[in-house]
């Protein structure tokens, strides 16, 4: 190669040779840098520029060789690199418009990418934002739950435990001393619905057997209580859990009232209907009994049946003259959209 240099140069110092050596020079030396970088990135666009380049060379050579003062060949009988120019010019810039190309698609997906995860955050913050909103509400309602209950307790509490113990002093009539015991009671039961159960049905009826339990001592009655492990329902609020007591409470009522029973069970267990799952509370005692048409005529199981209905649960009683009781109140672990919700 240096000879064929010293001879070109030696040979002749036109303008035509110093400009097809610097081409071929150039032409050589971008081949270089391609080859590293298809070595690096195996681009597959590399290889028809790589092409064309030798192909240029090639020309270029030929170019050579037509010079006078070389004159290797007359070769096609007319200089051919100054067209190869335009056509080389023509193939970088559809190479560099492929990679303007793929660079715009790029920012655009970029731009895209950045726009849903901009979205995301938006989303995930407006989340956030509403989860704190909730927590606050829920606090606010907790500080007032507790007021409440405080209110109760030291306020009406306290009067009816005062006026209790004064109408015992007093000898007031039996009824009298009654009506303020179950007050008290009613009382005590309301407050418990304040207490925080974590959706624990089981833990619920368990507090009211606990505060009836000396009147239930008081009548003879046996109580027998049977339970099982049941999931947690989560829509089981102060408010749900206030009906819930109310119609074991009333229930309860009955069978001290007018069952003259001498046993009670309380059970409370898994359970479905109709495809749905919940949870099965049933109340059922030995006593009397009720007539046919007493089930759907008293007042106390039409409350229940509404307290029922309106926690989203279904209520039956089943009874017989002679053959007891049996109350029946099935929860759903969740809720339809369609069962009725009242605080």
């Amino acid at each position: 190669m240096l000879c064929v240099l010293r001879l070109l140069i030696l040979r002749s110092f036109s303008t035509d040779m110093i400009v097809n050596l610097l081409t071929l020079a150039v032409v050589l030396y971008v081949q270089i840098l391609i080859i590293r970088d298809w070595l690096r990135t195996r681009a597959s666009t590399h290889l028809p520029t790589l092409a064309l380049l030798a192909v240029s060379n090639s020309l270029s050579i030929h170019d050579l060789g037509r010079i006078p003062n070389i004159g290797w060949w007359d070769g096609l009988g007319f200089h051919i690199q100054p067209f190869i120019g335009s056509v080389l010019f023509a193939a970088f810039l559809l190479i560099f418009g492929y990679r303007a190309i793929a660079a715009f698609r790029t920012v655009e997906g970029i731009n895209s990418l950045l726009e849903t995860k901009v979205k995301e955050a938006r989303d995930d913050l407006e989340k956030s934002e509403a989860e704190r909103r909730a927590l606050e509400v829920e606090h606010a309602l907790e500080v007032e739950r507790e007021r409440i209950m405080r209110e109760m307790h030291d306020g009406i509490g306290s009067n009816l435990v005062t006026a209790l113990a004064v109408a015992e002093r007093q000898r007031q009539p039996a009824t009298t001393l009654a009506t303020l015991r179950r007050a008290i009671s009613d009382l005590k039961i309301t407050v418990d619905s304040f207490e925080p159960v974590e959706g624990d049905v089981v833990a619920l009826i368990a507090n009211l057997r606990q505060r009836m339990e000396p009147d239930l001592r008081e009548a003879g009655l046996t109580c027998l209580w049977r339970v099982q492990p049941c999931e947690p329902l989560v829509w089981l609020d102060a408010g749900n859990a206030l009906h819930v007591l109310r119609i074991f409470q009333e229930g309860i009522g009955n069978v001290l009232a007018h069952s003259g029973a001498t046993l009670l069970e309380i059970e409370c267990q898994p359970a479905e209907r109709d495809g749905r799952s919940g949870i099965r509370a049933t109340l059922a005692d030995n006593g009397c009994g009720l007539e046919p048409n007493r089930l759907s005529a008293g007042r106390g199981i039409a409350g229940m049946h509404a307290r029922a209905e309106a926690i989203g649960g279904i209520f039956t009683v089943q009874s017989n003259p002679g053959q007891g009781t049996h109350l029946d109140l099935w929860l759903p672990l969740v809720r339809s959209t369609g069962d009725r919700h009242h605080e």
